[in-house]
């Protein structure tokens, strides 16, 4: 039964391609069903209902009126094309495919049987080479069993030798029908399974007819339901009202900086007002700058360290 058995591990490692064949037809065609319905339902959808501030402050709907997102598409259609989808599928690709798995899987268990009926035949072999063994004694009047004649051993074991020959030539002719039988049906399997290219094809147009029938159903020239939405909003943004602040810096440079100083250390009701109306420090004509003799004018000391003499004509 050698040729079987090789054969029969050809046709288990193609069974198990067709197998996952089997299983992601099935998963593609759950795939198709579950995204088409959930597309319905999508288009079924009403739209988000969009709110605005009426004129009294209040919110309410701008257009309460419900919109699908899908009015122009003809979804009953879906359910039709789902149906035909799946009929098709199991009556040309996925029933065809199961049955040429049971074959394989038949076939694998028969041949079981035929292997363990070569077996039996190996023992029976065994067993009438012990007879003929026994037959062989019983001719040489040597009588196993003590108390039997040679006559009758000879007749006894001549007995058991026919019984288990002829049981071996009926487990022979068993063996010989059923591994024809299982190599017949091997290659019946090995024939067919060139279809399975064929169950292929067929699967991947009923899925797409299924998908092309739907994109059928969608009216892409027609207009959108009218959604009316408000229009856009602009806040409207408003900067703090700041005072203008003036900072003195003409009198700062007007009067020195020291002259400044000490005007704001007074106690004048206005600090920066009397630093305005503060008379101007002598001028030094031999100067060229105005900062430093307002400090010589407080100090009473000539500046000749803070000032800048002029060239001698």
């Amino acid at each position: 039964n050698d040729r079987n058995n090789k054969m029969v591990l050809e046709v288990a490692q193609f069974s198990r391609q067709v197998q996952l064949l089997h299983t992601d037809i099935s998963t593609w065609s759950n795939g198709i069903d579950a995204g088409l319905s959930t597309m319905k339902a999508m288009l079924e959808a009403p739209l988000p209902i969009p709110y605005d501030i009426n004129e009294e402050g209040n919110v309410v709907a701008f257009d309460p009126e419900p919109h699908a997102v899908g009015h122009s598409v003809k979804t009953d259609k879906f359910p039709k094309a789902l149906a035909t989808m799946k009929a098709k599928l199991a009556e040309e690709t996925l029933n065809p495919l199961a049955k040429w798995l049971d074959a394989a899987e038949t076939i694998r268990v028969r041949n079981l049987k035929c292997h363990q009926l070569g077996l039996d035949v190996d023992t029976q072999t065994a067993t009438v080479a012990r007879a003929a063994a026994k037959l062989a004694k019983a001719q040489e009047m040597a009588p196993e069993e003590p108390g039997l004649t040679p006559e009758a051993a000879l007749e006894n074991a001549l007995i058991t030798h026919q019984t288990e020959e002829d049981k071996l030539v009926r487990l022979e002719q068993r063996f010989a029908e059923m591994e024809a039988s299982v190599f017949n049906a091997l290659l019946d399997v090995m024939r067919d399974a060139q279809v399975v290219r064929e169950y292929a094809a067929a699967a991947l147009v009923i899925m797409q007819g299924a998908v092309h029938t739907s994109l059928a159903a969608f009216d892409l020239g027609a207009k959108p339901d009218p959604y009316k939405l408000p229009e856009p909003c602009t806040p409207e943004i408003k900067l703090p009202n700041f005072a203008a602040v003036q900072i003195p810096m003409a009198a700062m440079r007007k009067g020195g900086l020291y002259d400044f100083r000490s005007t704001l250390c007074t106690q004048a009701e206005d600090p920066l007002q009397a630093a305005v109306t503060a008379p101007p420090p002598p001028v030094d004509p031999r100067s060229t700058t105005e900062f430093a003799p307002g400090i010589a004018a407080q100090s009473g000391v000539a500046p000749t360290a803070l000032s800048y003499q002029a060239a001698s004509p």
